[in-house]
């Protein structure tokens, strides 16, 4: 063997066992040359592409049950053989199978989603390429999710004294009145159930008081004017002849002290 076919031949073998080295080195050890956001936008691009495709298709499903029925139901205007109808959703040639004209199904191995990983708290959604969460809020016209952490935030704020119900959502009071008060929905006061009448007001408990107060010597009527303290009793009996004085009698205490005596 001659020098120079010696040196080719082990340069050869050098060449074939680098780049064997090399090849298996990409294996053992990947490395990406493109940087972390161009990835994420070829990505994203896929995910794009992929859930438009899908809705386009969805869309043209629809479109055909409808055109198949007007094929029943309106024979004479609609034409009546699969050249006249169009092209399928991905721009195919129709079936010539009269009145289906079949198209070829959404496949999704040919419309593949870009590598994904998703959490615990998703699901993957194969038709959009997106990681979903699983439980959806409970109230989610009045809620915001969140849809990396699946967190459900309202999306309005409660008045003062006021907090989200756990069973509608709505705005209520956050606390209660005491046993015998109503309470005002929209500022959540508490007032008793019952009014007083002029010239009172409820007391602690709830029982209506004079706000005024008699002087020494007054008696207070229920309707919190206030009156001598000497009793003036009246009666239809009448005078004894030779005395002006009237038969008296001892009343409960609880009776007014202008009573006729009978």
């Amino acid at each position: 063997m001659t020098t120079v076919t010696s040196t080719t031949k082990h340069t050869t073998d050098l060449i074939e066992t680098k780049w064997q080295e090399m090849h298996q080195c990409g294996i053992t050890y990947p490395c990406c040359t493109y940087g972390e956001e161009f990835q994420y936008n070829v990505k994203e691009m896929m995910r794009q592409a992929k859930s438009s495709a899908w809705d386009q298709h969805s869309d043209w499903v629809v479109r055909e049950e409808e055109r198949i029925a007007l094929h029943s139901d309106c024979p004479d205007n609609v034409p009546q053989d699969c050249s006249s109808i169009g092209l399928c959703w991905d721009g195919s040639a129709r079936a010539n199978d009269f009145p289906s004209c079949s198209c070829p199904d959404f496949d999704h191995n040919e419309w593949r989603c870009p590598a994904h990983n998703c959490s615990e708290k998703h699901v993957h959604d194969d038709n959009h390429c997106q990681c979903e969460c699983i439980e959806a809020c409970p109230f989610p016209q009045r809620m915001t999710q969140n849809p990396d952490s699946c967190e459900c935030d309202w999306n309005f704020d409660c008045a003062a004294n006021k907090e989200h119900s756990d069973e509608t959502g709505e705005c209520v009071c956050a606390a209660g009145c005491d046993e015998g008060k109503v309470q005002n929905e929209d500022n959540c006061e508490c007032d008793w159930a019952h009014e007083c009448d002029a010239g009172q007001s409820h007391d602690e408990n709830g029982i209506c008081q004079c706000d005024n107060e008699c002087t020494e010597g007054e008696f207070q009527e229920f309707d919190c004017s206030c009156v001598p303290d000497d009793p003036i009793w009246r009666t239809s009996y009448s005078p004894y002849i030779g005395t002006v004085e009237y038969p008296t009698t001892t009343l409960p205490a609880e009776i007014s002290r202008d009573v006729w005596i009978t």
